[in-house]
């Protein structure tokens, strides 16, 4: 059985070492060998996945940036016996620099914002490179020397985004740190950037969403967002009325039927977009179905419109050639590019 230690190696570095010893007879005499592996890449290697292995646990419950960065400094700190460790972000439009969050030592370093090309954020920031000094009272350029907190050694790493910088992940602590220590820094980082933007994006989904909303509920005409498998994602509150004559179908059921016809028959109609005419009982209504491009983003899905001919024709300002109602009064979001004034949707991805 062998047991582990370490040892100095011949260039005097301190190296982790497997020990295996046992009895061995040799000219009548009982002797002891030892066999000695060098087992320190290895167990760098063994702790890199452990730590990896807890900062992806650590940050797997949080879902907003708000939750995600204090699990994502406190796991450091803890990680590596630190004392302290912030979080710098890059404003992807101005390019200006600010402590997001800071824990430990640097807890005070919290909203501190970073003048362009100033302190050891300027150096990560033009290199693009790893950061690391074990003396770091002699570098000249820290920027706030009072907020080191007595740390001694300091290492940041970047973290990137679509191959841009978009925040510097710090760590402080009061011993010395190592290179290895720094290529751990360097793989919690691209987790932490990953989750960061992941947690990011999800934010700005729900703002989207929200949005949606309250456009879909400002409308007067009925609208209904569809999923690529056709299940209805929102219905406005007149789109829910219609569908009442119109199909047995609640939010979040598939779609098949519009009055007297399927789904995939309005769906062949060309030129997309086209209005057309489903009947209901003594009920005729209009609508339009139609794929729908926002952004640069080709969502998979179909929606429809739907207004009552009624009430169509009571209106004296309708002048479009197929008796739509004006969209001057619709938000732009809703506006379509046709002659038609019925806004079109698709669904948001998936």
């Amino acid at each position: 059985m062998g047991s582990s230690t370490f040892a100095t190696g011949a260039d005097g570095s301190l190296r982790e070492v497997e020990v295996y010893s046992g009895p061995i007879m040799h000219g009548g005499h009982s002797l002891l060998y030892s066999i000695v592996h060098d087992i320190t890449a290895r167990k760098q290697h063994e702790r890199e996945l452990e730590a990896i292995a807890e900062m992806s646990a650590a940050i797997r419950n949080a879902v907003t940036r708000t939750e995600m960065l204090p699990a994502i400094l406190h796991q450091v700190l803890a990680l590596f016996g630190a004392d302290g460790a912030s979080f710098e972000s890059v404003d992807s439009v101005t390019g200006m620099v600010m402590t997001e969050l800071g824990v430990g030592v640097w807890a005070p370093c919290t909203g501190v914002p970073i003048p362009p090309g100033a302190g050891l954020t300027a150096e990560v920031l033009a290199k693009g490179k790893p950061y690391l000094h074990n003396e770091v009272a002699a570098e000249p350029c820290v920027l706030l020397p009072a907020l080191l907190g007595g740390v001694r050694a300091i290492a940041g790493v970047p973290l990137f985004a679509d191959n841009k910088i978009t925040g510097i992940l710090w760590l402080g602590s009061r011993n010395a740190l190592t290179t290895h220590d720094l290529h751990i820094l360097t793989a919690i980082a691209d987790i932490a950037a990953n989750a960061i933007r992941r947690a990011s994006l999800y934010e700005r989904t729900q703002v989207q969403a929200e949005e949606m909303a309250q456009i879909m509920h400002s409308v007067p005409e009925g609208i209904l967002l569809l999923d690529a498998a056709y299940c209805i994602q929102i219905a406005n509150p007149r789109a829910e009325q219609y569908l009442r004559s119109l199909a047995p179908v609640a939010t979040g059921g598939v779609l098949t039927q519009l009055g007297d016809k399927s789904l995939s028959e309005l769906l062949a109609v060309r030129p997309l977009g086209q209005p057309q005419a489903v009947q209901s009982a003594n009920r005729t209504l209009r609508l339009q179905v139609k794929p729908w491009r926002r952004g640069q983003i080709q969502v998979a899905g179909w929606s429809s419109c739907a207004t009552s001919r009624m009430n169509w024709r009571r209106r004296s300002n309708c002048s479009t050639k197929n008796d739509w109602p004006q969209s001057a009064n619709l938000p732009p979001e809703l506006r379509t590019t046709s002659t038609t004034s019925c806004p079109s949707f698709l669904s948001t991805p998936n």
